[in-house]
């Protein structure tokens, strides 16, 4: 397309002001530290793009325009698109329409449209429109049916193997190997690469007397069966000799005895395009030429066993693996000359996208070298560069097997040919009883001179687990190096070996459970506080809101983390933590977008103090889905007395009132009756977990009879009953029931107590008020380790770090009492109730709690801004927390409503205007909106006093010219930026905040955030000076 035109689209889009790292028009753009430029440029390349816009690091809109088009034009451009696996839309632009299309929908052969999300008028519709609300995320909750990640091509095509190999285990008459159908759809795939380039075709075949075939799909084909399956095995004797390498390795006539007709079927049936679950050929045949090799490098994790998940190991998804090397690599611009080193290789998902980067980076350096000379020097990259280890011996295999089409990948086909022809086109990356080469089969933690110790970045998702007891080379390897594992957690022996491969000034950079940082047992800060203190944390990125959408079979929350082995200045070092949450973006096109507010800096120090603190780790988890508002808050209510300051354990020797105890557990079929003991009750009452009326308040009634005072018990159960005498308070393990008692009775250890004397039944009505309370839950949910990470359970320790102050330690005792006094009198009403309804509980508690909550405020002397802070973590924080595929439209990401948007912005001036109600100014505001956008633009004007209630006159143009200007004042300030991630712009006296339209972003507590803020910056300038 012609230069002029080139402009009139990129006007047509308010594209016009916008330049690299965000949007791109051509390769030349691509020079120097740009994330994922490999890929950048494939999509160039292959797809012939205009232009490229990019959200962070990942690309999120490819740009074609066709003079002419036809449907049939378009489906072929759509499916190379699709096949790309680069971004999740692609924009058409013919002379007169805009055509939109998803990556995340599948081909499909029954019609050429597939894909399309919608068609707009490139004159009258609003293009730049368009574009704000896929930045948003917005059009792809608008659009959520077109846009599903199972349908993306890496995921389509792993299912679709996965499906394959599980046909060809069936329908075999006897065991085959894993290693055996793991090795063989490898093969079969890197052969389909060589004919889907161009490598080889039908006079490759011919010269080994395969006539008539032009592709693997028509060997396949051939008939009779046999036919094929013998010809197959040719090519690949041919390909053995011609490309050499670990793929071909295998004794292929050992393999050919395993593989039946049948078999032969199956794979024809995958490689045309027919499903194996349905036989309905549902989907054009994939073409391996452009599907990103790092796809095909996850193939070996998609197949992982029980057997091997047992072991820790678990799929890495490709998006996931390029963020986790934007993350390790942020701080190392020059790749060349380094030395890469993954201890978990697995299939090799992070050494291919090593591999991807370093060619790219050897190519700008050398833009006019020959080919021969980039073949030899791109395969002395991997050789010289790359490492790897991994116990499993066919991971290793396609490890290799992934590199060497990473680097295929990076050649032409003449180039790969001219390879072929000199034969032993790809040397052997396996290490061997021989030869030490790149990727070895070994325990990382067997001691071996075969495993680098020198390398300037370690890589890796290693295995997660408690699978590294004594017993293991893990455990040994801790033993002998002083290291205390908590919980034999593999992950975490991984982290401490694993700094000591580096090189002097080398970093590490893993993916880990979760519980690594957050785990809060004895053990578990122990290893933390050594880790910590001896090593400079650089980078946290806690995914633990993805959990349910990338890790699903692990069943733990991600974290990665970026740290140097070297001792850390403590008063100087900071640590860049980032959490993001969940939003339309990562859950339907799988693009992480990192919101300004889930941005922080904490301090080195500030981790290690905290580790040393009674209550940790709390730094971590306060720092995720709280505030500096709710921070400050929970700060005060901790330097309150605790409820552990008056609760023992069972076996604490103190002289604490009350007591904490979990109930008994019963004698199991399992268990060995002669190590069984006997407990004798003061009452055969008894409450299970389970009963409908554990619920605030329960009757002798209300409960179910042992019939006997005497229970058995298994071994390890707790034989102490003074824990269910009268009066206590009991709730579950989940924390998700608790209820008063004022008799005695007992129950099973999925119940927990906290029981007193007599004179302090009010005072444990009041404590069991007090659990059900917003406020304790706000405390809990901000405090655990668990509650939003993983499951939303409480702890003992942690319920005990509760802030309750008996009265005689409250900051006003008299008060305090009356306040006791008030939730007695409200529990009476509520129990008199209940004798006169008592098919209404539920509703009777419900409203009980409405008044209790107010109660409990009163007691903690929470302030009005205070209760926002807490009512909109337990209305909006916690039911968002770690959504699903089918709960994806949580309370954060619901678009919010005018009414919350007037709330947000007359916080925000309400606040501004009162710190400032000396000066001689003030803030009047207004709130602009583009509903097909989903952008929100908060507007204040700073004033003289006397116009703050003055309506602030319109904004004289669109919220998308608004936006491109504010663009155009942010970067000539800042650089480039992205507005949609919510930024602030100062413009004259008025001050921009942009904002997505999701209710997150529009509540009262970050008004009060975003006034806190801006509160400095805005009010400390007189009326007349700009802001």
């Amino acid at each position: 397309m012609s230069s002029s035109n080139t402009s009139t689209w990129i006007d047509q889009f308010g594209l016009q002001h916008r330049d690299a790292p965000e949007f791109f028009v051509d390769e030349s753009s691509l020079a120097g530290d740009v994330p994922q430029a490999h890929l950048l440029h494939r999509g160039f390349d292959d797809l012939d793009l205009d232009g490229i816009l990019c959200t962070g690091n990942s690309p999120l809109v490819y740009f074609r325009c066709l003079n002419i088009s036809d449907a049939e034009t378009e489906a072929k451009l759509y499916r190379d698109f699709w096949h790309h696996g680069g971004a999740p839309v692609l924009v058409v632009i013919t002379n007169d329409s805009v055509h939109v299309y998803s990556g995340l929908t599948r081909p499909d052969t029954s019609e050429n449209r597939a894909g399309l999300v919608e068609t707009l008028d490139r004159v009258s519709d609003d293009l730049p429109a368009l574009l704000l609300s896929i930045e948003s995320g917005h059009y792809f909750h608008q659009n959520r049916k077109s846009f599903n990640p199972d349908q993306r091509v890496d995921r389509a095509l792993l299912s679709n193997l996965n499906d394959t190999r599980q046909q060809l285990n069936d329908l075999s008459q006897r065991d085959i190997p894993d290693q055996v159908l793991d090795s063989l759809l490898c093969r079969l795939v890197f052969t389909a690469y060589l004919f889907d380039r161009g490598v080889i075709g039908g006079d490759y075949l011919a010269s080994i007397d395969v006539p008539d075939c032009e592709h693997l799909r028509d060997v396949l084909g051939i008939h009779p069966t046999g036919q094929a399956k013998a010809a197959l095995y040719k090519l690949f004797e041919r390909l053995a000799v011609d490309f050499n390498g670990d793929l071909f390795a295998d004794n292929l006539t050992v393999e050919s005895r395993y593989i039946v007709n049948k078999h032969i079927e199956v794979l024809s049936a995958f490689f045309h395009g027919t499903s194996v679950k349905t036989g309905q050929q549902s989907f054009w045949p994939y073409d391996f030429g452009r599907i990103p090799i790092e796809t095909v490098s996850a193939i070996y994790e998609r197949f992982l066993t029980e057997s091997d998940k047992q072991k820790g190991a678990f799929y890495t998804p490709r998006f996931l693996a390029e963020v986790v090397l934007d993350v390790a690599l942020e701080k190392m611009p020059n790749l060349i000359g380094k030395t890469f080193f993954d201890p978990a290789c697995g299939s090799g998902i992070f050494l291919v996208g090593l591999f991807n980067r370093l060619a790219q980076q050897w190519r700008e350096v050398n833009p006019r070298a020959r080919n021969n000379t980039i073949a030899r020097e791109l395969m002395s990259l991997i050789q010289e560069s790359l490492f790897g280890v991994d116990v499993n011996p066919t991971a290793c295999r396609i490890a290799a097997f992934s590199l060497y089409l990473a680097y295929l990948d990076q050649l032409s086909p003449r180039d790969i040919q001219q390879l072929q022809e000199k034969g032993r086109a790809l040397p052997k990356l396996v290490t061997d009883s021989d030869t030490q080469r790149n990727i070895t089969c070994i325990d990382f933690f067997k001691e071996s001179s075969s495993i680098p110790t020198n390398a300037s970045l370690v890589i890796g998702n290693p295995p997660w687990g408690d699978i590294a007891g004594p017993e293991t080379l893990a455990g040994q390897w801790c033993s002998r190096n002083d290291v205390r594992l908590p919980n034999n957690q593999i992950a975490s022996a991984f982290i401490r070996k694993a700094a000591r491969h580096t090189e002097n000034g080398g970093v590490v950079c893993v993916v880990l459970p979760a519980g690594v940082l957050f785990n809060n047992s004895g053990k578990a800060i122990q290893f933390q506080r050594d880790w910590i203190e001896s090593h400079s944390l650089q980078c946290v990125l806690n995914l633990a809101d993805y959990q349910r959408f990338l890790f699903e079979a692990a069943g733990f929350p991600a974290i990665v983390v970026r740290y140097n082995p070297a001792e850390p200045n403590l008063k100087a070092h900071r640590i860049n933590y980032w959490s993001p949450k969940s939003d339309w973006s990562v859950t339907k096109a799988e693009v992480i977008r990192i919101a300004e507010q889930d941005c922080i800096t904490l301090h080195q120090s500030q981790v290690v103090e905290d580790l040393a603190s009674l209550d940790a780790p709390q730094v971590w988890k306060r720092h995720f889905w709280a505030t500096p508002r709710d921070r400050r808050l929970l700060d005060r209510l901790s330097d309150l007395p605790r409820l552990r300051d008056n609760v023992r354990q069972v076996r604490e020797k103190s002289d604490k009132r009350w007591i904490i105890g979990e109930g008994f557990q019963p004698l199991g079929p399992g268990d060995d009756p002669a190590e069984s003991k006997q407990v004798e009750l003061d009452s055969t009452v008894f409450v299970e977990a389970t009963n409908d009326q554990f619920n605030l308040f329960m009757t002798v009634a209300d409960c179910d009879n042992l019939g006997s005072k005497s229970v058995t018990v298994r071994q390890r159960s707790g034989v102490s009953t003074q824990v269910f005498n009268a009066p206590h308070t009991l709730f579950t393990a989940g924390f998700s029931k608790v209820v008063f008692l004022d008799f005695s009775a007992s129950f099973r250890h999925s119940v927990k107590g906290i029981q007193g004397p007599k004179q302090d039944a009010d005072l444990l009505k009041f404590l069991t008020v007090y659990l059900k309370s917003k406020l304790a839950r706000y405390f809990l949910f901000h405090g655990s380790a668990s509650w939003g990470v993983s499951r939303a359970r409480i702890y003992d320790e942690e319920l005990l770090k509760l802030p309750f102050p008996f009265p005689e330690t409250h900051f006003g005792p008299q008060s305090a009492n009356s306040i006791i006094e008030s939730v007695c009198d409200v529990f009476a009403q509520f129990q008199a109730k209940l004798l006169s309804f008592p098919g209404s509980k539920k509703q009777l508690v419900k409203e009980a709690m409405v008044r209790f909550d107010e109660l409990v405020f009163d007691y903690f002397d929470i302030a009005d801004t205070e209760r926002d802070l807490i009512n909109e973590t337990i209305s909006i924080s916690i039911p968002s927390t770690r959504p699903t595929r089918s709960r994806l439209n949580v309370p954060t990401v619901k678009t919010s409503s005018p009414q919350q948007r007037e709330a947000y912005l007359a916080r925000v001036c309400d606040l501004l205007n009162d710190w400032s109600a000396r000066g001689d100014s003030g803030v009047r505001g207004q709130v602009l909106i583009s509903a097909d956008s989903g952008i929100g633009l908060a507007v204040l004007e700073k004033v003289d006093r006397s116009q703050i209630t003055t309506p602030m006159p319109s904004e004289s143009t669109s919220i998308v010219e608004t936006l491109d200007r504010l663009r155009q004042i942010a970067t000539k300030q800042h650089g480039a930026i992205e507005l949609v991630r919510g930024i602030k712009v100062f413009d004259g006296n008025k001050l921009y905040i942009v904002k997505p339209l999701e209710q997150r972003n529009w509540t009262l507590t970050s008004a009060m955030n975003d006034a806190d803020e801006i509160a400095g910056s805005l009010l400390m300038q007189s009326a007349e000076q700009p802001a």
